[in-house]
């Protein structure tokens, strides 16, 4: 039967403008979305919905979701935003290959692995899929690998020669907001042992006990103290 009022069933979208609809899909991309979590947030930050969901049968939602998903697909298309299978397509093999290099060049001590720089890169705007920069990294960095991955290290006995010949440091996240689960509470803690006499020279409540900052300020009370 012919449509003749020229409607599709699923109501009339109100976009916002491109340059707006782009700084968001943009910013999706950086916290690294999927496709359809990009659709929640559009709903939610525009009040924009792709498609028209069906939740009471099966088969019509999974094709109304799979229309969404390919709408939203073609919106990225036409605004360039970037992504890894879309980059793959445009981008040299040889100019990926070269940015995931730059990157891990930047790593002297070679700490980071694939993760980290993948993530480095979409800040920067480049996709690369983990895989890319697995390969590329273990062909080009092996010894990173070696490095953050030893392997079995043969158990030694602990000696010092004398108080404050080497002394232990870490952070300890028992009773982090992470382990509480009690809406952001936590006690993360920071402790300086001495290796001779098994003393513990130092321990602190830290807001976090991860961050540089936290550290190297505990770190210079405790030289302060101690000196």
């Amino acid at each position: 039967m012919p449509n003749v009022r020229g409607k599709n069933g699923y109501g009339r979208k109100e976009y916002p403008p491109d340059d707006v609809l782009k700084d968001s899909l943009l910013k999706y991309v950086k916290w690294g979305l999927k496709q359809n979590e990009k659709l929640s947030r559009l709903q939610e930050d525009h009040n924009l919905q792709i498609g028209q969901v069906y939740r009471s049968i099966f088969t019509r939602f999974y094709f109304q979701h799979t229309f969404s998903i390919a709408k939203l697909n073609q919106i990225e298309r036409r605004l360039e935003i970037p992504s890894v299978r879309r980059d793959s397509r445009t981008r040299p093999h040889e100019a990926t290959v070269q940015a995931i290099l730059d990157e891990v060049e930047q790593d002297v001590t070679q700490n980071n692995g694939p993760r980290f720089v993948k993530d480095k890169l979409k800040d920067k705007g480049i996709m690369v899929s983990r895989d890319a920069v697995h390969t590329t990294m273990l062909e080009h960095f092996p010894e990173g690998f070696n490095q953050r991955y030893p392997g079995r290290k043969k158990s030694t006995s602990l000696s010092a020669i004398g108080p404050y010949h080497e002394v232990s440091s870490d952070g300890h996240e028992k009773l982090a907001a992470g382990a509480l689960k009690m809406g952001g509470l936590g006690l993360p803690i920071y402790a300086y042992k001495d290796k001779w006499t098994a003393y513990l020279l130092k321990m602190n409540v830290v807001p976090n006990c991860r961050t540089v900052g936290a550290i190297g300020h505990l770190f210079l009370d405790f030289l302060e103290e101690n000196a």
